[in-house]
């Protein structure tokens, strides 16, 4: 089961990543390079939090609280998060800790077609006859 959602997990993550790239593509360079700079910065953040959070459990310290993680996959950095929570294998199983985050991340989708669709309505065009 683990690998399975893992699988169904990590094929989410590189969706989206390529959605952003694709998007990414159809926007002036500067707005690349601001959208992919965002996404990686943020994502790194998120990682890095993430790994400090379960060595923080280990060691038994002060922890990083669950809002934050929830802001972060909000504003795009949960792809990073899901893949570390995997690797390190934290908070894979808490609930309801685990349906915040993809509600989050779902959210943080949504987000982005709305925003999408806004400021780039030519990206959702099927066909214009």
């Amino acid at each position: 089961m683990r690998k399975s959602v893992f699988k169904l997990g990590a094929a989410f993550c590189i969706g989206f990543v390529i959605s952003v790239t694709l998007v990414a593509m159809t926007l002036p360079q500067i707005q690349q390079t601001l959208l992919v700079s965002y996404f990686m910065t943020l994502n790194l953040i998120t990682m890095l939090f993430t790994w400090q959070d379960k060595s923080a459990a280990i060691k038994d310290t002060a922890r990083i609280s669950e809002l934050r993680f929830y802001v972060l996959a909000f504003s795009g950095g949960w792809p990073g998060g899901y893949f570390i929570q995997q690797i390190r294998r934290h908070k894979t199983q808490k609930q309801p800790f685990r349906t915040i985050y993809w509600a989050c991340s779902w959210l943080n989708i949504i987000v982005c077609l709305v925003l999408l669709t806004l400021y780039n309505p030519e990206w959702c065009v099927i066909n214009e006859n």
